[in-house]
């Protein structure tokens, strides 16, 4: 017995030396995190990975898609919320440091973060306004602009959620094949005219977000 469990360790410490003599390369380790459903991922170990030693600059936009594709998981648990921002911090760093664009979905990504934690945070915004202002994907800034007329609902600015409505509402008509973003939109200007008192109107706009989504 004590001969098998010997043997075990031996191999387990032949193994570790293995790995430090020739570490597993980074970018195979991100591939199959990225090809994992949420379902499949440990944040956990995602945090690890992005947190090991190597030459991190080689992996900007693997680390990016990594922190956007589960950032959904992240933000149920708030500790895990916390170490995800921390993660978005270090990287928008690096980013900043280096001479590579930053993806917009990054900022996107600190934004949901920064609005999961704290309803109100005013830097919340700023970073939702650079990821509208950067992105060049018509249905990806229409997304970014509903989630801040959705931030300004949350946080009782009722002028300023009318106002990014309005714009989306131009964009989702001067555009085809935008139907969810537009039935989405018209439910937020249902919104806007419940909390205005604006009753019937409420109730017009809402009806035509059903109608749309019911087609």
């Amino acid at each position: 017995m004590n001969k098998n469990r010997e043997q075990s360790l031996n191999r387990h410490e032949l193994l570790k030396q293995s790995l430090r003599q020739n570490p597993p390369d980074p970018n195979r380790i991100f591939d199959l995190f990225l090809n994992k459903s949420e379902l499949e991922i440990n944040l956990e170990n995602v945090i690890t990975v992005l947190r090991d030693s190597y030459d991190k600059n080689q992996y900007f936009e693997k680390r990016s898609q990594l922190l956007v594709k589960f950032l959904d998981k992240a933000l149920r648990i708030l500790s895990t919320t916390e170490q995800w921002l921390d993660e978005i911090d270090r990287l928008i760093n690096e980013y900043e440091k280096s001479s590579i664009n930053l993806p917009a979905s990054l900022y996107y990504a600190k934004f949901r973060c920064l609005a999961t934690l704290s309803v109100s945070d005013a830097k919340a915004e700023s970073f939702i306004e650079k990821a509208i202002d950067l992105e060049i994907n018509i249905y990806n800034q229409l997304d970014y602009q509903l989630e801040l007329a959705m931030y300004y609902e949350n946080t009782s600015q009722y002028r300023k959620m009318k106002k990014i409505i309005d714009q989306c509402e131009i964009l989702c008509r001067q555009y085809s094949n935008l139907d969810q973003q537009l039935a989405r939109t018209l439910l937020y200007l249902g919104h806007y005219y419940f909390y205005t008192f604006q009753l019937d109107k409420a109730a017009n706009y809402m009806n035509q977000a059903q109608n749309i989504l019911e087609t």
